[in-house]
């Protein structure tokens, strides 16, 4: 675009890279979403912005690729997935913390004035993309808008369905509730059909590992070996012996009632490869006062052992009581009920070395076991104490 300035010359190479950029719009939702993750749409969808302006400016705006219903979509994805300070929906490979493109984001805004800018604080910084990259790097510089650096104008999402992806959040005084459905064939997929994340008092304690450190079996057959993306790192259940499977065979069916209390129904039957599974049913309801309650329904052909983990991140050692686990976090402070028919089991320790970023040594794994069962429907609850 730059060195090409006879258009009858650049027509054809421009309509080559237009077709692949609608490949790439091809693996976004409608409604926007970014099964990789904020981290991944940052770094994919700047490139798109960067050269549809380009082609905007060089076609007098006759082309401009920014204006259909997706990309608009598309230009929100962060402001949906945010959900306290720079702490974002991490499902799959994506780290659980960000930083924006300040270019990227301003532009977004001039195109698209609904759309809303995080504190500067947040923005990448010049060392923070380890390639340097020249086109987003000088971008921050051209299209940085003083205009929209107010550190009080910091806006957050009451809550957002993916109807596609099925990614379901919400917001309820103070607390903050998200939980992915969808298949397990995504790219960067891990098998976490129902694994949810909880937040309250401003505190993440029901979360998720997030992306690993990419190493050569981490993008093999050795993928789910890694706990970041198995099922044994996510609060799902384990049934018979059997963990959730990869592929996309392997979903799940979410349904969604928003109103005063939210009520979030997942068919997990499918996302299991396991004979002696004949149903299985998540449901939460997130209640106005921010509290949250999950129940299994389990139904299997013969009595099977059944293990329901949950994946937390503490600053304290879990405080195990008959019926209860009191989780704590920065001062924040969480009961954590288990309903009748399971038993505690064990607290597993997780490295802090699982994580690529945001290294931390509170990551938790509480396993609640219940053995020979037939029919099984437990109940937790999940409430800040004062």
């Amino acid at each position: 675009i730059y060195y090409i300035h006879d258009s009858a010359e650049l027509a054809p190479y421009l309509l080559r890279v237009m077709n692949t950029l609608d490949c790439f719009l091809s693996g976004y939702d409608s409604d926007g979403a970014c099964v990789e993750g904020v981290s991944y749409w940052c770094y994919g969808f700047s490139y798109y912005i960067f050269i549809s302006e380009l082609i905007r400016q060089r076609t007098d705006g006759a082309i401009d690729l920014l204006m259909g219903e997706k990309q608009q979509q598309m230009a929100f994805f962060l402001e949906r997935s945010r959900i306290v300070r720079n702490e974002v929906i991490n499902f799959s490979d994506c780290a659980g913390t960000f930083t924006y493109r300040i270019g990227m984001l301003h532009k977004l805004k001039a195109r698209f004035p609904e759309v809303g800018i995080p504190p500067t604080q947040y923005a990448m910084r010049y060392h923070a993309d380890h390639c340097y990259r020249w086109p987003g790097f000088i971008r921050d510089y051209a299209w940085y808008d003083p205009a929209l650096a107010d550190e009080t104008c910091d806006r957050l999402s009451d809550g957002f369905f993916f109807r596609e992806s099925q990614i379901f959040t919400s917001r309820k005084n103070g607390a903050f509730f998200a939980v992915t459905g969808g298949n397990n064939g995504y790219s960067h997929n891990h098998n976490d059909l129902g694994h949810f994340l909880y937040y309250c008092g401003g505190e993440g304690i029901f979360m998720d590992i997030g992306q690993g450190v990419y190493v050569k079996e981490y993008f093999s057959d050795g993928r789910y070996n890694i706990i970041n993306n198995s099922a044994r790192g996510h609060s799902v259940p384990q049934i018979g012996g059997c963990l959730e499977k990869e592929g996309s065979e392997h979903h799940a069916e979410m349904t969604v009632e928003r109103g005063e209390a939210d009520k979030v129904t997942l068919d997990l039957t499918a996302a299991y490869d396991c004979p002696v599974l004949n149903a299985l049913t998540r449901t939460f309801t997130f209640a106005p006062d921010g509290a949250l309650m999950l129940r299994d329904t389990i139904r299997v052909s013969e009595p099977s052992a059944i293990v329901e983990q949950f994946l937390v991140e503490v600053t304290e050692e879990p405080i195990v009581e008959d019926g209860y686990v009191l989780l704590r976090k920065n001062g924040v402070t969480v009961r954590f009920t288990y309903g009748d028919g399971l038993t505690f089991a064990e607290t597993e320790a997780l490295p802090a070395s699982v994580r690529s970023t945001n290294q931390t040594d509170g990551l938790r794994i509480l396993k609640f076991m219940a053995s020979d069962c037939m029919d099984a429907d437990f109940t937790f609850q999940l409430h800040q104490e004062a």
